[in-house]
């Protein structure tokens, strides 16, 4: 977050969507469903990671790659 430059309020918005993606995995993967309730977790804190730049979606995409992930 800080190599990104987010604003505090973005980062409490990762945490939140990072809490309930978490958490739907984890009830949804009791149901059957094969899902990894810590990756959901994890996508969830960096979803927006790139949100103050255009096409952050794509940006996002550009950085975590940089950062050596897949």
């Amino acid at each position: 977050w800080e190599r990104a430059g987010l604003p505090e309020h973005i980062r409490a918005h990762q945490e939140a969507v990072a809490a309930l993606a978490g958490k739907w995995a984890a009830e949804l993967k009791e149901r059957g469903w094969q899902l990894d309730p810590e990756l959901a977790f994890e996508a969830g804190l960096v979803h927006d990671i790139a949100r103050l730049e255009p096409e952050h979606p794509k940006a996002g995409a550009k950085l975590l790659r940089r950062e050596g992930y897949p």
